[in-house]
């Protein structure tokens, strides 16, 4: 028997319609649409009848007809129409029909976070396996951290920042030497980290941002929910800060750094530096921040 399949379109639009007929007696689809001329098609291949369905603008869909293309979808080894895929992974759906839909379910990397985590005190492995055991980087699955074992989520922005994070090359302060290290993400990690900083967000523990002293940089730590930011002394800005590490297209960004320097109290510890990025329109690249330790700074 012919194995065609239904296109992930086509199997949405049935979906659709099994949910609303769990409501109504009947659910009509316009003859126009592609999507229906397909799954019209799928069913004339495989003999299921549509009886007085068809009308001459509309086809009719009802819970009978429904059954049959389930019945028909379970006999070629199909996905059933009922069954929900958004949270399967491709191994997952191969488990339960033969065929897959790369389009629909979980994809390999959408949960997944590149982290540091402290190496366990006295682990004899880790000391014969490395070097410099104290820290792990690991790329796992954000929902199999326990989050009550870590006191503060930093995320780094820049990738070779996060590696060198473990070397101990960033001198941050004492509290964060059991902080859960995070990499911002790119394509690959961004959307972990995304599901992470939910979930983190109703613990209520700080959040906290080391990336480049930068309009843009700031701008991020300022808008996508961190409470705090870790940045050199602002003696050491002043003095190694230049207008090359804040290019003209930053300036977009310097919009809302004004907002926010308008809203904050003079005393505020945050103030002097964004008058140092709006006003000097100078910046300092996040690799630059090894040659001091690190303040952490309060964004409210």
């Amino acid at each position: 028997m012919n194995q065609a399949r239904l296109s992930s379109a086509a199997r949405k639009m049935l979906r659709g319609i099994q949910q609303k007929l769990k409501t109504h007696p009947q659910v009509d689809k316009p003859l126009s649409s592609p999507t229906l001329q397909e799954i019209l098609a799928w069913c004339r291949e495989f003999q299921l009848h549509e009886g007085s369905r068809c009308g001459s603008k509309h086809f009719t869909f009802d819970a009978l007809f429904l059954k049959q293309i389930e019945k028909t979808l379970k006999q070629l080894g199909q996905h059933p129409l009922a069954q929900e895929y958004q949270h399967l992974n491709r191994e997952d759906q191969a488990a339960s029909g033969l065929d897959e839909y790369k389009q629909q379910g979980e994809k390999p990397r959408e949960q997944r976070i590149l982290a540091k985590l402290p190496a366990v005190a006295g682990d004899t492995l880790l000391k014969m396996l490395l070097h410099n055991p104290q820290r792990l980087t690991l790329d796992l699955d954000w929902r199999e951290v326990d989050l009550t074992c870590f006191e503060q989520l930093l995320v780094v922005e820049n990738l070779d920042s996060f590696y060198s994070y473990a070397e101990g090359d960033y001198g941050l302060p004492e509290q964060l030497n059991q902080a859960l290290v995070v990499y911002r993400g790119d394509q690959l990690y961004a959307s972990g980290l995304k599901q992470l900083k939910n979930c983190w967000r109703d613990t209520g523990k700080p959040c906290l941002y080391l990336g480049d002293f930068d309009a843009k940089g700031v701008n991020i730590a300022l808008n996508e929910g961190y409470t705090h930011l870790l940045l050199p002394p602002l003696s050491f800005l002043k003095d190694k800060a230049a207008a090359l590490h804040q290019p003209e297209q930053q300036l977009l960004y310097q919009k809302s750094l004004r907002q926010k320097l308008q809203q904050l109290p003079a005393s505020h510890p945050l103030v002097d530096y964004l008058r140092l990025l709006v006003n000097d329109q100078r910046g300092l690249k996040q690799q630059w921040f090894r040659e001091t330790r690190l303040e952490l700074l309060p964004l409210k």
